[in-house]
C-alpha cells in the first residue's frame, strides 16, 4: 500500500523526465493537459488528437501523470514556462493579499493556491478532474464576493 501512494507522487518526476528526454512529437495545445480542451479537439480534430497522443503510447507514458511542467511541455513546448511563471506571479499575490489581511475575500483562494503547488507533482491545476472549469467558477465567486475591508482597532 506504501508503494501506491509512493509511486502516485514520484511517477510526475520520472515522466517528466522521459517527456523531456524523449518527446519529439507536435505541441498539441491544451489537448493532453486540460480536459475540457481535449474533450472539445477529439470532436474538432480527431485524427490530431489521435496523432499527439500516439506518441506517447509508443513512449510508455500515456495514462501516467507527467507532473505540471511534463504536461505543460506536452502541450505548448519550452512556451510552458509562461504559464508555470504566471502561476508562481499569482501564487505570490495571493500570499501577499492574505499577509496583508486587509480583505478576507483572498482566503478563499488560499486552498487552490496550495494544492495546486502540492498537485503539480501530478499535473497542472488546470488539469486535474476538470480543474479549468473549478477554477473558473472560484474566481467567479472571488470577483462577486462582497469586498470586505478590515480595519485594525
Amino acid at each position: 500500500m506504501v508503494f501506491v501512494f509512493a509511486w502516485y507522487w514520484v511517477q510526475g518526476i520520472v515522466m517528466s523526465n522521459q517527456i523531456f528526454t524523449d518527446y519529439d512529437g507536435p505541441m498539441l495545445l491544451g489537448t493532453y493537459g486540460v480536459d475540457l480542451v481535449s474533450a472539445l479537439m477529439r470532436r474538432l480534430n480527431g485524427e490530431f488528437v489521435a496523432d499527439g497522443f500516439s506518441t506517447l503510447l509508443r513512449m510508455n507514458v500515456y495514462g501516467f501523470v507527467p507532473s505540471a511542467f511534463g504536461s505543460l511541455y506536452i502541450d505548448l513546448k519550452l512556451i510552458g514556462l509562461i504559464p508555470c511563471a504566471l502561476w508562481g506571479y499569482l501564487t505570490g499575490v495571493v500570499y501577499k493579499r492574505i499577509k496583508q489581511g486587509t480583505d478576507p475575500r483572498w482566503l478563499l483562494l488560499t486552498p487552490f493556491v496550495s494544492l495546486g503547488i502540492i498537485m503539480s507533482l501530478n499535473n497542472t491545476p488546470i488539469g486535474l478532474s476538470n480543474g479549468l472549469m473549478l477554477h473558473g467558477w472560484l474566481l467567479v465567486t472571488f470577483f462577486l464576493s462582497r469586498r470586505v475591508v478590515l480595519r485594525p482597532a
